[in-house]
């Protein structure tokens, strides 16, 4: 009996390590694949345009826009949920969380000039759709209590295909569908799974002579 738990806990101890990793690999893979970053994309899009006021600007998000990637790294994820309203095109609502300003950029006030034009656009891209939120914990909240945040738009429910000389993200919001760029999930024999795998043959192997001496 003493043999077959030895052989077990070396089964067990073997295993969950790779299954792990598997896990964390494709769910990696999920986060930074299949989102858009929205205050870069209003931005390019011409409905915003940046924060004049340096000093407010959290100091996590002082770069230029080139530098802001354009999906999540898994790491910054600090807070996610569902966009449950709109309320103009640097504003929202995120279940959960709670109202979410998005740092760095401004677009038209109500009553000026490209104001709803702004807000049309943000509730096509991201109501009803799960964001991420990259917040700096330096500077989290603006002067209205606010979460000040890079947010980060799922993209993961469109299947059409990119046309040709449109990028993934621009066929994506203008067709209203979300296209992610091809998610390249890692393949079912990974060298951790085959290394491993490799081990518990030779120790099963070595445990099972032993058995039967």
């Amino acid at each position: 009996m003493k043999k077959w738990m030895l052989l077990l806990i070396i089964v067990a101890t073997l295993a969950y390590p790779t299954i792990i990793l598997e896990s964390n690999h494709v769910k990696a893979a999920d986060i930074e694949h299949n989102t858009i970053n929205l205050n870069k994309l209003l931005l390019e899009k011409g409905y915003a345009t940046l924060y004049d006021k340096t000093e407010l600007i959290p100091p996590k998000f002082r770069t230029s826009p080139d530098t802001w990637p354009d999906k999540i790294p898994t790491s910054d994820v600090d807070a996610e949920g569902t966009c449950t309203h709109v309320v103009d095109g640097d504003t929202i609502d995120v279940q959960g969380v709670g109202r979410v300003r998005l740092a760095v950029i401004n677009t038209p006030e109500e009553g000026e000039p490209g104001y709803q034009e702004a807000k049309d656009y943000v509730t096509q891209v991201c109501l009803n759709k799960k964001v991420y939120l990259d917040i700096d914990p330096e500077r989290s909240l603006d002067q209205y209590n606010r979460i000040l945040a890079m947010v980060y738009v799922s993209n993961e429910t469109n299947k059409t295909q990119p046309l040709m000389n449109q990028t993934p993200t621009t066929l994506a919001i203008e067709n209203n569908t979300t296209t992610p760029p091809t998610t390249k999930m890692p393949p079912t024999g990974t060298p951790i799974t085959i290394l491993a795998l490799g081990i518990l043959t030779i120790l099963t192997g070595i445990v099972y002579s032993h058995m039967k001496k």
